[in-house]
């Protein structure tokens, strides 16, 4: 049997963490305010695929109960939850 030598090694060391990094990202479809869902839509970036911003109709001064909680649409349902880590939480569960 011979062994994989220089480029070839390498190659395949890439193409593992490739393959990592992909199990590691989420296929869920998110939908959040930028404005309206209470974090940084950026820390979205590596962790899903497809995300989207904009207005998802839920504005705070429109629905006061959702006043300081993390919320938007996760493959079409409504998530509302405490804290950023908790909805992150909901999304890689979600896999």
């Amino acid at each position: 049997m011979c062994a994989k030598v220089g480029k070839d090694k390498k190659k395949d060391k890439k193409k593992d963490k490739e393959e990592k990094t992909k199990d590691k990202i989420s296929k869920v479809k998110v939908k959040v305010c930028k404005k309206c869902s209470n974090f940084d839509v950026t820390e979205l970036e590596g962790m899903v695929k497809h995300y989207k911003t904009g207005c998802i109709g839920k504005c705070a001064h429109k629905c006061p109960e959702l006043k300081g909680k993390i919320y938007g649409y996760l493959n079409g349902d409504f998530v509302v939850c405490d804290t950023k880590e908790q909805f992150f939480a909901k999304i890689a569960d979600m896999k």
